[in-house]
């Protein structure tokens, strides 16, 4: 699935290639253990925002998610709804873009600008 992602990231947003190793294997992976985590987190709020916070700075500087968030998760939505069959409906996609904004916005909240002491 998020080999699909990169795919479409790099067919709409070409540019964007060089900022990932060759072997798309890893950044999937990061990727994946990203959302494990964050969604790991939603049932305890406290945890959740300081884990999106730590994963905001420890994920800064890899790809596009911090300049361009939105696309990232509009990208997502994109895949998750070609790979959810007939059980994927407007309701699910409206809950998935809102899940992963929030998560999106955490992590950029956990963002240490360039130069700055964390």
């Amino acid at each position: 699935m998020f080999k699909r992602f990169y795919e479409r990231l790099f067919e709409i947003a070409p540019h964007t290639r060089d900022l990932y190793s060759e072997s798309l294997t890893e950044e999937a992976i990061r990727v994946n253990g990203l959302l494990e985590i964050a969604f790991l987190s939603l049932d305890h709020p406290q945890a959740m925002f300081a884990t999106l916070h730590t994963l905001g700075r420890d994920f800064s500087g890899f790809g596009i998610w911090e300049t361009q968030s939105d696309l990232v998760v509009d990208l997502l939505v994109e895949v998750f709804a070609e790979f959810g069959g007939e059980d994927w409906g407007t309701e699910l996609e409206k809950a998935w873009h809102s899940v992963l904004s929030f998560i999106a916005q955490g992590m950029k909240e956990g963002v240490v600008p360039k130069g700055a002491i964390a």
